[in-house]
C-alpha cells in the first residue's frame, strides 16, 4: 500500500479509536469504566482530562504509531483527529 494512502487509513482508525474511547461505552462497558475510574479515585488531574478527550488519546496512539513503523509522518494521524473534532464540535 502506498504510504499516503496508509497514512489516511491509520488517521482515520486513531480518530475513530480515539472518539470510542473519550465518548462511547465499548465492548462490555470498558471505556466508560475506565473513564469512571479516573474520576472516583486519585488519578492525576492530567490523565483525567486526557481521558476525556479524543485529541489527547489521539496523540497518544499516533505516538505508538511512530514508535511502530520508526516515520514521524505517523503523528499526522494525530492533526486529521484535531481537524475532525475541531470541524463537528457543536456549539449551542
Amino acid at each position: 500500500m502506498d504510504i499516503y494512502a496508509n497514512l489516511i487509513v491509520w488517521a482515520l482508525i486513531v480518530y475513530r479509536i480515539s472518539d470510542d474511547i473519550a465518548h462511547l461505552d465499548g465492548p462490555f462497558d470498558i471505556f466508560s469504566i475506565l473513564r469512571g475510574y479516573s474520576y472516583h479515585h486519585i488519578v492525576p488531574a492530567w490523565i483525567t482530562n486526557g481521558i476525556h478527550c479524543p485529541i489527547c488519546i489521539s496523540w497518544w496512539l499516533s505516538l505508538c504509531l511512530v514508535a511502530y513503523y520508526g516515520d514521524i509522518r505517523y503523528f499526522c494521524a494525530a492533526g486529521v483527529t484535531t481537524l475532525i473534532v475541531r470541524f463537528t464540535l457543536k456549539y449551542d
